[in-house]
């Protein structure tokens, strides 16, 4: 058991930026991973709660769900195959939960691929919450003044997916929000990415 190096990774998302705004929008500064990953905790907590569901293990998904990208990256679509991006995260993940307890990593890795199979409540709930969160960030780099550069893409990416009742009534109010800043340019029908609901995520 070495508690310190897991530590130590799980820190590292700190230092990992959010590939997509910067290759998308040219946010050179934006959020990290880490930043992702807490506000997928707590809006997947509170939706999880709200429908009934395991909000522990809501909550422990969302932390643990983008745990590998401390050793491989936040990778940009497309610069990577899906199989071999699933391979690689799944050794990285299984390395770095090495150094817990037998019990834990158990756990985690039970946890892990429940996400990955997103087979069940919980876990389609946090992929829905993975892409809001998306949808969201982007919304309040576009209010900020951060970015006007294609926003629609995620929002609507994210509009696509999303099922859970909660969650579409929030991302159709950020796509009516987007509509009335573009100044009435369509967002709120055409599917950007609804062939590749992890496009940004």
């Amino acid at each position: 058991m070495r508690l310190t190096e897991f530590f130590r990774e799980a820190a590292k998302l700190k230092e990992v930026r959010r590939s997509g705004w910067i290759s998308k929008l040219a946010v050179s500064d934006g959020e990290s991973v880490a930043d992702h990953s807490y506000s997928v905790a707590v809006i997947g907590m509170v939706l999880s709660d709200v429908a009934g569901l395991d909000s522990n293990k809501v909550i422990k998904m969302s932390l643990l769900h983008d745990l590998a990208e401390s050793r491989i990256g936040d990778l940009v679509p497309g610069e990577i195959l899906g199989d071999e991006k699933a391979r690689i995260e799944d050794e990285a993940f299984a390395d770095i939960i090495s150094t817990l307890p037998a019990r834990l990593q158990s756990e985690y890795h039970a946890i892990w691929n429940e996400y990955c199979a997103s087979d069940t409540p919980e876990a389609i709930l946090v992929h829905q919450v993975d892409r809001l969160e998306m949808a969201l960030q982007a919304s309040t780099y576009a209010e900020n003044g951060r970015t006007e550069r294609g926003i629609e893409e995620f929002i609507e990416s994210a509009y696509t997916v999303i099922t859970d009742p909660i969650a579409k009534e929030i991302i159709t109010d950020l796509v009516q929000g987007n509509k009335s800043r573009t100044q009435g340019r369509s967002v709120g029908t055409t599917a950007f990415c609804s062939d590749r609901p992890c496009q940004y995520s």
